[in-house]
């Protein structure tokens, strides 16, 4: 990054710099059409050792049609200029559309009602908009039932989660928002790679934090990152093996963002990204883990300093 870049700039550098420290060398800017033209394009300009895949996704709650189509045409062209064959390290892969909230706020879309209210929510996109020619995900997928649980596969949709909204120590409202009954069913991550889904594993940075490795820690223990002496578990039933966690972190996340020829995975021809730890191959030990290294590109973008 030059040093223009760098005045205009050091909120973007000390966050890739941060992000590089916690073994990430890619992320998602989701932003609302036409304002995604600033982070993709203003990042073009500033190829820097500390560096990041920067991947766009346009975001929409729109449904009127007009406006939504008008959306739609400019986030293709946006796409056929930048994209993985185009711009592999700054490319939009497609769009966000919002279809309903969170849990904590009592917006998600359930089947059931919420149990402190009685009231529910409809989805602001419906059955007759989709499309199946695209890679589609569920983004923040918190609560199913069994049956859409085993479903994902099926119609290949893509579980994107973030474990980080599983810690125990953060679900205290749950059961007077949903019930007890539903608590059971919340973050059922083995239940979607049993049923063949692909799983995908993201921090939600800056939402939440950034740490890459307590999210895999949360994900296979089930336990609490923010508060390590608790013994409770999120449903323990629904942990995943570390291996499947680093998959999904890895090489699923490649492929939900259609780079999976690229990155992801250690293979000859593939970009050299990849982060080096200090830590023992153990879920119960992710805690005590450090990030030695982090590469991007065949480039070093961040070394421990610890002796």
């Amino acid at each position: 990054m030059n040093k223009q870049a760098k005045a205009n700039n050091p909120g973007v550098e000390k966050a890739t710099i941060r992000y590089n420290h916690d073994a990430l060398v890619t992320m998602e800017i989701c932003r609302h059409v036409p304002s995604i033209l600033v982070p993709l394009l203003a990042p073009l300009m500033m190829r820097w050792s500390g560096a990041m895949h920067r991947v766009g996704m346009f975001v929409t709650t729109l449904v009127e049609e007009r406006l939504r189509y008008m959306h739609h045409d400019r986030a293709t062209e946006l796409y056929r200029r930048f994209n993985i064959q185009t711009s592999p390290d700054l490319y939009a892969a497609g769009v966000k559309i919002i279809c309903d909230g969170v849990v904590d706020g009592c917006t998600a879309w359930l089947s059931e009602p919420y149990s402190h209210t009685g009231s529910s929510c409809d989805p602001n996109w419906t059955e007759d908009m989709r499309s199946r020619e695209w890679r589609h995900r569920i983004e923040h997928l918190e609560l199913t039932s069994a049956r859409d649980a085993a479903m994902l596969g099926a119609v290949g949709i893509l579980a994107s989660v973030q474990p980080v909204h599983s810690d125990p120590a953060i679900l205290e409202a749950w059961p007077k928002l949903v019930g007890e009954h539903r608590c059971k069913r919340a973050f059922a991550y083995k239940e979607f790679v049993d049923g063949g889904a692909h799983l995908v594993i993201g921090t939600d940075a800056p939402t939440a934090p950034a740490d890459a490795l307590k999210s895999l820690y949360i994900a296979t223990t089930r336990r609490s990152a923010k508060d390590p002496e608790s013994t409770a578990k999120t449903n323990a039933e629904f942990a995943i093996p570390l291996s499947t966690a680093v998959t999904a972190a890895t090489a699923g996340a490649a492929y939900s963002c259609f780079a999976e020829s690229q990155t992801g995975q250690l293979k000859v021809g593939y970009k050299a990204d990849f982060a080096i730890l200090d830590a023992e191959w153990n879920p119960g030990a992710l805690l005590k883990a450090h990030v030695s290294q982090t590469w991007w590109n065949g480039l070093e973008v961040y070394k421990c300093k610890r002796t």
